[in-house]
């Protein structure tokens, strides 16, 4: 008697426990949640530009955004509202007006990146009563690219990377009356 009631006993220990027990693929599976934070990206500590088209230097104006996240190797970079315009002249007017840079994401991996949409957007000069006409860069006619480098540095040294800009407006000369206008630079920053 006492193993047939110990074994009922158990039987139904045993059922109720499989009973409670919750499946972690069912939909009303208590869940834990583990709340993921982002890596901090880190505000260079200096930046500088060195920006020119043979029609004029170009200058940053604004307040750029530029931010690094340091965790990953390589670095990997965000620059936003990054604004140039051209100041000193040849006496020139050149075509490239100013143009303004927003990339998000990318890896200092010294590889070619191509500029597409608002990632790099142009304001040209086409009749100079007239205002700038705005495009953004695309594939054919008014192309853009960068590589972002990090140099090589010794224990101690701050991080450093150069940012390289070319742009070539007018590529294919799709605006009648003007000419190809080339344009390269680089922005270097320190972290």
């Amino acid at each position: 008697m006492f193993s047939r009631s110990c074994s009922t006993i158990l039987a139904l220990g045993l059922a109720a426990l499989l009973a409670s027990c919750a499946s972690p693929l069912d939909s009303d599976a208590p869940r834990k949640e583990t709340a993921v934070t982002a890596a901090p990206k880190v505000v260079p500590s200096a930046v500088t530009f060195e920006v020119s088209s043979a029609k004029g230097q170009y200058a940053s104006f604004g307040t750029p955004t530029i931010r690094v996240d340091t965790t990953t190797e390589p670095c990997t970079v965000w620059i936003g509202n990054m604004q140039m315009t051209v100041t000193a002249d040849s006496g020139q007017v050149p075509l490239l007006q100013s143009f303004t840079l927003n990339v998000d994401s990318i890896s200092a991996d010294s590889q070619l990146e191509n500029l597409l949409g608002s990632q790099m957007i142009l304001a040209l000069n086409i009749d100079s009563s007239q205002p700038p006409l705005i495009v953004n860069a695309d594939a054919t006619n008014n192309t853009a690219s960068l590589v972002i480098s990090e140099m090589e540095r010794k224990p101690g040294e701050p991080l450093q990377m150069v940012v390289s800009i070319y742009i070539i407006a007018n590529k294919a000369l799709l605006i009648p009356g003007q000419k190809q206008e080339t344009l390269f630079g680089e922005i270097h920053i320190t972290m």
